[in-house]
């Protein structure tokens, strides 16, 4: 009997080796969450930048052309009224 408990120990060695601790998986966790932050901070600065670049461009269009900019405006919003408050 005392031997089936030496092998069933055994067995329960190699599987703790092959399992990987609480701490252990809680570490890659920790990985990849930090590496996830660092990815979703880094796009969001990115349309940050893509946001400014379009508002500098509009700021400009609307400069060169500011007649044809209200003429634009005004059309989006009758076409835009006209969508949602059909009667």
């Amino acid at each position: 009997m005392e031997n089936s408990t030496q092998h069933g120990n055994g067995h329960d060695t190699h599987r703790q080796a092959a399992t990987p601790s609480a701490t252990e998986v809680a570490d890659q966790a920790a990985s990849m969450a930090e590496q996830a932050g660092h990815a979703l901070s880094e796009k969001s600065r990115q349309l940050g930048d893509a946001y400014q670049r379009f508002a500098e461009s509009g700021r400009e269009c609307v400069r060169s052309s500011p007649a044809t900019s209200v003429l634009v405006a005004l059309l989006t919003g009758w076409a835009l009224s006209r969508l949602f408050f059909r009667k």
